[in-house]
């Protein structure tokens, strides 16, 4: 959706997050979309790694970190004009992590054994 021409480059809430007084209310605003953002992927991240993917002992608040730093990265990449596959790539890279991360605490637990 970012790099779509019917939709505008980026976002306001991360270009426009350091140049405003921190008492504006434009920049309360962004700052209160930006904890839900957050939020709801920490909520996301928790409720798979119940699901038993991510693995148990996945560091739930570590990963919604990066995932939601991620999607803040998008729009500022999609209004600089990093093409979409590019983002794709680093997408499926991110989510590599995941699959990384359930190898380890599999080897982990194995060597428990």
């Amino acid at each position: 959706m970012r790099t779509n021409k019917r939709h505008p480059p980026g976002c306001t809430m991360v270009p426009a997050a350091p140049i405003w007084d921190c008492d504006d209310p434009a920049h309360r605003r962004e700052a209160e979309r930006r904890d839900i953002t957050r939020s709801r992927v920490l909520d996301r991240v928790r409720q798979a790694v119940a699901e038993g993917a991510p693995p148990s002992g996945t560091d739930a608040e570590a990963m919604a970190g990066l995932v939601h730093e991620f999607l803040m990265s998008i729009s500022a990449q999609a209004r600089d004009g990093v093409p979409a596959d590019t983002m794709q790539r680093s997408a499926d890279a991110l989510l590599r992590l995941w699959e990384t991360q359930a190898e380890t605490v599999v080897a982990e637990n194995k060597a428990k054994q």
